[in-house]
């Protein structure tokens, strides 16, 4: 009978234990895949961002000369990425292209005015630092008109935003689900062990030397679980790539590097702190508490 009491202990604690190891792989997976999805949006805002076009009208009667004196002074701003200037004939053309027919010759006059197409950097690219672009382009005497795409502008904040904020209250709740199993773990380990941890606390051993073996288990269960959510990331990466190639920035390979490190210090870190506190929380317990 004792020995099918131990046998089903010990089978509780590899439960917990492989509980608490798959609960780790299983967020540092997810975590990984939103911080992939999260700097894939990221760079897509960007992009979209820096392609946004501030459209400045000029007046007919604009001299030459002020607005190239204009254009040099835009082009100068460390908020402008590209500041180009398009002429009325162009703009005729490119708008005869569009409609496939010229339109010039049917109204017999060009009606469209020159303009100079602005584009902002993202580091800038805030509606705020928008709007205080846009209110500088206007004093400009040879400007007619300027206009900008606001409410594309806000709907991409807007949106990235709220997309943060729901990775930010997933991972939340992962993380307190991976605490509760590991304290669980923890707890069963310390149990099926009371008897050898009361010994040792008779014998005047600290607390650290208690906790080391658990806390080397612990280190080297989180390193378990990076490689194996390190390995799934990556095939799953690799597979939204070739299934969805518009969703892969080209320049998304950067932040991988950063991205494998930072997982693998979370792990670690995540992995030590739940288990250091739990071992805290338990070896102050009286043994009878455990019985």
């Amino acid at each position: 009978m004792r020995f099918s009491g131990s046998s089903l202990l010990k089978s509780s604690v590899s439960r917990s234990r492989f509980s608490a190891f798959f609960s780790q792989f299983l967020v540092l997976y997810l975590l990984g895949l939103m911080a992939y999805g999260f700097w894939q949006a990221k760079l897509w805002v960007e992009h979209l961002h820096e392609n946004i076009e501030i459209q400045v009208f000029l007046g007919q009667e604009a001299k030459a000369s002020d607005v190239r004196a204009m254009m040099m002074e835009v082009r100068r701003l460390p908020e402008v990425k590209e500041a180009k200037y398009v002429s009325a004939s162009s703009a005729a053309k490119e708008l005869s292209r569009d409609l496939g027919e010229d339109f010039v010759s049917f109204l017999g006059e060009n009606p469209l005015m020159p303009s100079v197409k602005v584009k902002v950097r993202y580091a800038y690219g805030e509606e705020l630092p928008f709007r205080a672009l846009v209110g500088r382009l206007r004093s400009y005497s040879v400007v007619s008109e300027v206009v900008y795409p606001q409410r594309l502008l806000t709907s991409l904040q807007e949106n990235f935003q709220r997309m943060a904020l729901v990775m930010l209250a997933l991972s939340g709740i992962l993380l307190l689900v991976t605490w509760l199993l590991i304290d669980q773990s923890v707890r069963l380990a310390i149990f099926a062990d009371r008897h050898l941890i009361r010994s040792m606390q008779l014998v005047g051993a600290e607390d650290a030397f208690i906790r080391r073996p658990y806390l080397r288990s612990a280190l080297m269960g989180s390193g378990m679980s990076f490689a194996v959510a390190l390995l799934a990331i990556t095939i799953t990466a690799v597979w939204i790539a070739q299934w969805a190639p518009d969703f892969h920035h080209r320049e998304s390979h950067a932040a991988l590097p950063w991205l494998v490190l930072g997982l693998g210090l979370f792990a670690l870190l995540v992995g030590w702190l739940s288990h250091f506190a739990a071992l805290n929380k338990y070896l102050r317990l009286d043994s009878d508490q455990f019985h």
